[in-house]
């Protein structure tokens, strides 16, 4: 018997880094379609789960499935196809399993239109994953009140200062608080996606997507402290400055 469709919507109401979208693609790669491309057998693919991704910006981008021009900009002067805003009712709560968040500038504060959308999802408990910089994001909604979250490392001391009613915790690359799943820095949102993947999927789809993109191997702990991380970079800017001092003469 075929899987449930996997609706799942990814929130582009900012220009993000590529790297923090990217990990959307390992959903795709758990579908019958993808594996059977990759010759997978079909005991395997049996198991395997469709999944339809919308890619949801503002009202304002006036995006649809028909209107090929609403494009939100990501990095490396790249874009992605909008095919819904916040309004339509196809992403409205229910209608969603998944909605990721990837990674805006940090200095860029949610406008009422995202927040309110975010605020109704997780009313409704639909599944939200955030990566990296969308902490800002998801902590400036009041989604992360209360709750066991982390987040980009080196920033982790900032989110602490504006959202003092979350506990942050800068030790891991990714945290579950209920339907709440969260990742560190930018490449962090593989580790993420691949913890979902193995504790929703089939553990065959999972293993082998997982294997396939060469994902999921690192411990969910940091080998290393933040404090250790942050001499390290230090250390850089000190090796970095003579040469910085020389050019600026």
């Amino acid at each position: 018997m075929a899987s449930k469709e996997l609706r799942i919507g990814v929130l582009l109401t900012d220009p993000v880094q590529l790297l923090d979208f990217a990990p959307i693609d390992l959903f795709s790669m758990a579908t019958p379609e993808y594996l059977e491309i990759c010759k997978i057998p079909p005991p395997i693919v049996s198991l395997a789960k469709p999944c339809k991704i919308h890619f949801i910006g503002k009202k304002s981008s006036a995006a649809s499935s028909e209107n090929t021009n609403a494009v939100q900009e990501v990095t490396a002067t790249s874009g992605v196809r909008l095919t819904h805003t916040t309004a339509d009712e196809e992403v409205s709560p229910g209608n969603l399993d998944v909605l990721f968040l990837p990674g805006p500038d940090p200095n860029n504060k949610p406008d009422d239109e995202v927040k309110e959308f975010l605020q109704a999802h997780n009313k409704h408990k639909t599944t939200i994953l955030v990566v990296c910089t969308a902490a800002f994001v998801a902590g400036y909604s009041g989604i992360y009140d209360s709750r066991h979250v982390t987040g980009p490392r080196f920033l982790i001391p900032d989110l602490r200062k504006l959202f003092p009613k979350t506990e942050w915790d800068e030790s891991v690359r990714w945290k579950q608080d209920e339907h709440i799943w969260t990742a560190g820095g930018i490449t962090n949102g593989n580790d993420l996606v691949a913890a979902y993947l193995r504790a929703t999927y089939p553990s065959s789809v999972a293993e082998t997507v997982c294997t396939m993109a060469e994902i999921g191997d690192r411990p969910m702990k940091f080998d290393v402290g933040l404090k250790r991380s942050m001499l390290y970079i230090v250390w850089q800017v000190l090796k970095a400055l003579p040469s910085y001092l020389f050019r600026s003469k």
